[in-house]
């Protein structure tokens, strides 16, 4: 991670206007906290120390995705959507109409059915 040098007669700041380059080996190397406290961390003005943190490493981690290419968050976000799916399993798809059908590893596939609309939602049945 590097600030770009100071040209000319500028103001010198910080964060505030300055470019920030990053390597793709800076998200492994560097911890949010530092990235934070080397663009000026904690302000005294708005919200705890706590919910600064919590929102700059909310825009830091949306920052590395953008990085990684256009579609790494809705990925990550699918890829968090099946995290509690138990070990082993070997495909998920899932059709327009809600349908979800998940192959096991042993071949076995599990089908989960969107919930049918009930009478109240103006469905005639």
């Amino acid at each position: 991670m590097a600030v770009k040098p100071w040209e000319g007669d500028e103001q010198r700041s910080w964060c505030c206007d300055r470019e920030v380059y990053v390597t793709p080996q800076a998200q492994q190397q560097v911890s949010a906290s530092e990235v934070w406290f080397h663009l000026d961390g904690y302000s005294d003005d708005g919200d705890t120390y706590d919910t600064q943190q919590h929102d700059f490493n909310e825009e830091l981690d949306a920052f590395w995705l953008r990085l990684s290419g256009p579609e790494e968050p809705m990925r990550c976000q699918l890829m968090e959507c099946l995290r509690n799916l138990p070990e082993g399993w070997r495909s998920v798809t899932i059709q327009p109409d809600g349908r979800v059908t998940i192959i096991q590893g042993d071949g076995s596939e599990k089908a989960l059915l969107p919930p049918k609309p009930t009478p109240a939602e103006g469905v005639r049945t």
